[in-house]
């Protein structure tokens, strides 16, 4: 597979998302973040910059999932319905080409609406006497990481499912992946050593999305332990190459028909 035909997939797709009226939410959603950081700063006292932040990042979190769910559900079905993925298998330009190219031009396309609302919300928590940090382009970037893993979940998931199972499916693995680092530590599992067991099967098999929260780390300047970060992003990393290997291997047996 040359890289060509998916830099030219990715463009292609990038520039269809950037015409919608996708990004215009992140605009809006900056101009909400400015609004509650105001409303911090009036009813909060001596840590509005916090809250802002704090407020600032749930927003670029949430966008990224939603963009990643509700736009990854259709970036396959989406060509299927209009009949576009017939004529592009037909042509010189491999399956695993062409869906790549489609998970570049989506992955690019969340990254400038994650950097249009962590730029919002660095801007305000800066003006109301926060500095930026470097924890807080980490948290950043773990939130690039995780939500480019949540898109190639639902791509996968996409291939065999309608669209509203994997929806479903795809907002219980998100939820779960959260859930299940607090849950494995509960007193309750290690009380229960086969119950320990069972989430640990879960915890290695389904992405971990828990590893990628750092916002309790940014807000109350916590230092995180030493090669925690870098172990952080390796997992996302492997995982992510993985799932678009995964995903390459089932679409090159699909049947279109």
């Amino acid at each position: 597979m040359t890289l060509k035909p998916v830099v030219i997939v990715a463009n292609y797709t990038l520039k269809e998302l950037l015409k919608s009226k996708v990004l215009i939410s992140a605009f809006v959603m900056s101009l909400g973040i400015a609004l509650l950081a105001w409303l911090a700063s009036e009813f909060t006292f001596g840590v509005p910059a916090r809250v802002a932040l704090d407020v600032g990042l749930a927003a670029l979190s949430v966008s990224g999932y939603g963009i990643a769910v509700f736009m990854g559900v259709t970036l396959i079905s989406r060509e299927i319905e209009s009949r576009t993925i017939y004529m592009v298998i037909s042509r010189p330009i491999s399956r695993e080409a062409f869906l790549i190219g489609k998970m570049a031009g989506l992955s690019l396309f969340l990254m400038i609406n994650l950097a249009v609302l962590g730029v919002a919300a660095v801007s305000v928590a800066w003006l109301l006497g926060l500095p930026p940090s470097w924890l807080v382009l980490c948290a950043f970037l773990a939130s690039i990481l995780e939500c480019v893993i949540l898109m190639l979940v639902v791509v996968l998931l996409s291939l065999g499912a309608n669209t509203s199972l994997t929806v479903i499916f795809s907002l219980i693995l998100l939820v779960a992946g959260h859930a299940i680092g607090e849950t494995r530590n509960s007193l309750y599992v290690q009380l229960r050593p086969a119950l320990g067991r069972v989430l640990d099967f879960f915890h290695y098999l389904f992405p971990g999305f828990y590893k990628f929260n750092l916002k309790d780390m940014v807000i109350y300047e916590l230092v995180p332990p030493a090669g925690w970060l870098n172990s952080m992003f390796l997992y996302g990393i492997c995982y992510a190459t993985f799932l678009a290997v995964l995903i390459c291997l089932v679409i090159r047996k699909k049947d279109f028909n």
